[in-house]
């Protein structure tokens, strides 16, 4: 577990060539509401999962402003069935370009991805959970990652999945295990690369709200009902 005083930032630092192995979950306490925590790496440092799902249980912290744990440094997994689930309501940023090839799973707060490999080796899969948000932040385009999503997102009505700032694109095809709301909140949030293409499918009701504009390449499923409220949703 890490921690840290309300004027502190708790730092890992692994350098251009540092590597830390996790054995166990991730527990980050945001008692005292610090100013968030970073892991941070670059060149060819890296964090080894070591075959197995790591949780990372994030606290919610008043004064780290939706970024309680920050990770840029990469994700891998020397063996395989190496994988990330977030629990807890403050936030957990993934900013490296992460190469874990188990799945993503997000069950409680939020998981903010700025990086196009920040889930892991494409087409591994993420699921939102009901009460969770995944985040889309910085311009970022998300190529052909599977994503379920179940609900309205981690507080009130912001999104399964959200764009949090920036033109973001989320490309892979959409299952709703669940009704669930789709946010845009910053920019233009693109849903599929080409008209017609990654299918948004399931038979329960998809919201697209927020206050900016959404736009829909993606094929919809005839079972899926679209209700808008977003500022512009242009469907094939």
């Amino acid at each position: 577990g890490a921690s840290a005083t309300s004027t502190s930032r708790a730092t890992v630092s692994l350098g251009a060539s540092g590597s830390l192995s996790f054995n166990g979950d991730i527990t980050y306490d945001a008692t005292g509401n610090p100013l968030g925590a970073t892991i941070s790496g670059s060149g060819t440092s890296l964090i080894d999962l070591n075959g197995a799902l790591r949780n990372f249980d994030i606290a919610l912290s008043t004064n780290a402003a939706g970024q309680e744990l920050t990770v840029s440094a990469k994700l891998s997994d020397a063996l395989t069935g190496g994988g990330v689930t977030k629990s807890g309501s403050g936030t957990l940023v993934l900013s490296g370009a992460n190469d874990y090839a188990g799945t993503t799973t997000v069950n409680a707060g939020a998981i903010t991805v700025s990086n196009a490999l920040s889930l892991g080796a494409s087409g591994s899969g993420t699921e939102v959970k009901d009460g969770a948000s995944l985040q889309l932040q910085g311009g970022v385009t998300i190529s052909s990652e599977p994503l379920t999503l179940s609900g309205s997102g981690n507080t009130g009505n912001v999104g399964a999945l959200r764009s949090v700032s920036g033109a973001n694109q989320f490309n892979g095809p959409i299952t709703l295990a669940a009704d669930a709301r789709i946010n845009s909140d910053a920019g233009t949030l693109t849903l599929g690369a080409l008209v017609g293409s990654s299918p948004i499918s399931g038979a329960y009701v998809l919201t697209v709200g927020g206050v900016s504009n959404t736009l829909i390449n993606s094929s919809i499923g005839t079972s899926s009902l679209v209700k808008v409220w977003s500022r512009t949703v242009r469907a094939p």
